[in-house]
């Protein structure tokens, strides 16, 4: 067997054991993707809600701003639309202290198309919180 025949088994090899379906991302780099995204998102989503909060120049374009906020958002976003995503989602609005943080989440939620995020949303519709309830029954469109 010459050299290049065995890089080419070799780099074969290297290619199915990376590939595999078997493999699972481990839980642990999940779940900092999730908590990253999360403390990323959290910011964007109250800039975009609360954009007169925040001093501007004159002549600024606030709505060119809030488009590229919420796009930047929905970017970062798009990782929990996945069942693990709203698991973690879920479990996380179950200890949150942060109003805005909840309702950040309760957004990402209702924009994920998984059923049972809309029931979780559903869920927070009756909750104790003005903000958190009239928030998640908004975004249920009710």
């Amino acid at each position: 067997m010459d050299i290049r025949s065995l890089g080419m088994i070799l780099l074969a090899l290297s290619f199915s054991g990376c590939s595999s379906k078997d493999r699972q991302p481990d839980p642990d780099r999940r779940e900092l993707r999730f908590e990253k995204a999360l403390s990323e998102a959290v910011p964007l989503f109250t800039e975009y809600v609360l954009p007169n909060s925040m001093a501007r120049l004159p002549g600024f374009d606030i709505n060119a701003h809030l488009r590229d906020v919420d796009a930047r958002r929905r970017a970062l976003t798009g990782v929990f639309h996945s069942p693990e995503g709203v698991r973690f989602l879920t479990n996380r609005l179950g200890s949150e202290k942060d109003e805005e943080a909840a309702v950040c989440m309760l957004k990402i939620l209702s924009e994920s198309g998984i059923p049972e995020a809309r029931g979780v949303v559903k869920a927070y519709a009756g909750h104790e919180n003005e903000v958190i309830r009239s928030n998640a029954r908004a975004f249920l469109g009710r």
